[in-house]
């Protein structure tokens, strides 16, 4: 802690303002009031509570992507295409979510999977959930 003396105007006497030093790098990484950072148990727990879910794309195309709402609709998974079928497996934690196929710069919805209305038309819908 350091302190300020400032002179007052109206009796010449000093006041004594107290403040707080900013704590030094040392003293945040090792403040038991931060947050731990995350262990590698904790990692382990977090990716085990994830479940592989499956995509596949049956139909025509040369290039076919996955988008959803698993990334905020911003990254672009490439789908593998084996035996005539585009596929892809994603790591997901239980939820709902909303995807679709981007087939040759396309977006499009898969009908023979389950989907649903959306504000620009429908999006394919998986309910992510463990076995009981």
């Amino acid at each position: 802690m350091f302190s300020i003396f400032q002179d007052s105007v109206e009796d010449g006497a000093k006041e004594e303002n107290t403040q707080e030093e900013p704590p030094t790098e040392e003293e945040v990484k090792n403040s038991p009031d931060e947050p731990e950072t995350q262990t590698e148990q904790s990692k382990e727990e977090e990716h085990s509570s994830k479940l592989p879910v499956h995509f596949k794309w049956e139909h025509e195309g040369t290039e076919v992507y996955l988008i959803g709402s698993f990334s905020d609709w911003k990254d672009q998974v490439k789908m593998e295409k084996v035996d005539g079928v585009f596929c892809t497996t994603l790591e997901l934690a239980e939820g709902e979510y909303q995807y679709k196929f981007v087939v040759d710069g396309e977006k499009k919805e898969n009908h023979s999977q389950t989907t649903t209305a959306c504000e620009d038309g429908h999006n394919n819908l998986i309910v992510v959930k463990k076995e009981e």
